[in-house]
């Protein structure tokens, strides 16, 4: 039975009482503030908006997994696996790859779910093309295929803004994609627009272990459908590798179609591969 809108709003509340009582561990690390990205754009175009950093730390690998309940009855498992290969100067320094699907895809068609593997298997790769203390820039170009429900793949790019002040992070994000197949559920051409803001409370100390953000994209696509979406939550810097974030999605607001959603997730970075061999 899909949750009600206000089950969802005591998940959300609980959620995040979760985080608060985790405020007492000892553990050491610095939270990296960068802007709110979409991390995945499957058939559906669902946005998953998060604070990570830009790319993933030069030379290391990282996993991005969490779980996403809407009141609709939806459930998804979004994943990410993230490398940049050489930890050196040059394009593989500043190079991100990425792989995103659905562990679990776990659609409500009104009636009851259909569990399955992912409806699709998104790739990019995103590079550092310029910046400065204050303003970094990247260019994300994307492949997505699709595995179920709609056939062939999209193809797009994103570029990406980002500007850092203290503890402060302001990001921004244009996106397009293309259809090489377009379905009523698979548009021929996307557009999106996207800002994100992010805040670390403190520079030391406890505090400085928790970063609220929000995010808000407008996306539109061909055939006039468009929608807004809000994004609030907050991230928790466990360790210095291993993060854990929570938030609250409002979905196509203003129209009539409009669901909200919660999303619990961690962020760990594995290492450097090499040293995977020696265990």
């Amino acid at each position: 039975m899909a949750p009600t809108r206000g089950s969802l709003l005591y998940v959300h509340l609980g959620a995040i009482a979760v985080l608060l009582c985790m405020n007492g561990l000892t553990a050491q690390g610095r939270i990296r503030i960068r802007p709110a990205l979409k991390s995945a754009a499957g058939a559906s175009l669902r946005r998953r908006l998060h604070v990570n950093s830009l790319i993933t730390d030069p030379g290391t690998a990282e996993l991005e997994w969490g779980n996403d309940v809407s009141e609709t009855g939806d459930y998804f498992m979004p994943t990410t696996l993230k490398l940049t290969p050489s930890a050196k100067d040059g394009f593989w320094g500043r190079t991100e790859l990425s792989a995103n699907f659905d562990l679990v895809s776990s659609p409500n068609d009104g009636v009851n779910n259909a569990t399955h593997f992912s409806d699709h298997l998104l790739f990019a790769a995103t590079t550092i093309i310029g910046g400065n203390s204050k303003w970094n820039f990247a260019l994300a170009p994307n492949v997505s295929f699709l595995l179920r429900n709609d056939r062939g793949a999209r193809l797009g790019a994103t570029m990406i803004a980002r500007y850092d002040s203290g503890l402060k992070s302001l990001g921004f994000t244009l996106g397009w994609s293309g259809a090489t197949a377009s379905s009523p559920t698979n548009p021929a051409g996307t557009f999106d627009v996207g800002a994100g803001y992010g805040t670390r409370l403190a520079s030391s100390g406890k505090l400085s272990r928790w970063s609220p953000y929000g995010n808000l994209v407008f996306e539109r696509s061909s055939g006039g459908i468009q929608g807004l979406t809000l994004s609030e939550g907050v991230e928790y810097q466990l360790t210095q590798k291993f993060a854990l974030q929570v938030s609250g999605q409002q979905i196509n607001i203003g129209s009539s179609d409009s669901y909200q959603k919660v999303i619990a997730g961690i962020t760990y970075n594995l290492g450097q591969p090499k040293q995977w061999w020696k265990y």
